[in-house]
C-alpha cells in the first residue's frame, strides 16, 4: 500500500536520494518519471515516498533533491551549534 499524503522526502536517506540523482545523471532513469519507473528499478521506498519528484524534468529533480540536502545540512549545523551552546552552559554550572 502506498502513502498518498505527499509528506515530502524526509523519510528518505541521503543515500536513497543520491541513487536517484545518479540514475537521472546516467540516464538510467529518464525524467519525467513516475512510481512505476522507480518500482521497476527496485527503488520501492522512493516510489512510496517520492511523490514530489514525479513528473518533474531533470533540472526540477536535481533542484528538489539539492534543496533537501541543503536543508539537512543547515539543520545539522544548527543542531551542532545548539549542542555546543548547551555544553558550554553546562560546563559553567548552568550560568549563561
Amino acid at each position: 500500500m502506498f502513502k498518498r499524503d505527499q509528506g515530502g522526502l524526509t523519510s528518505l536517506s541521503d543515500e536513497q536520494l543520491k541513487v536517484i540523482l545518479k540514475k537521472v545523471y546516467t540516464q538510467e532513469l529518464t525524467c519525467p518519471f513516475g512510481r512505476a519507473d522507480l518500482l521497476m528499478r527496485g527503488l520501492n521506498a522512493v516510489a512510496e515516498e517520492g511523490d514530489i519528484l514525479f513528473g518533474l524534468d531533470e533540472p526540477g529533480v536535481r533542484a528538489v533533491i539539492s534543496a533537501v540536502f541543503a536543508e539537512r545540512r543547515s539543520t545539522a549545523q544548527h543542531i551542532l551549534k545548539l549542542r555546543a551552546k548547551s555544553e558550554t552552559i553546562a560546563s559553567r554550572g548552568g550560568e549563561v
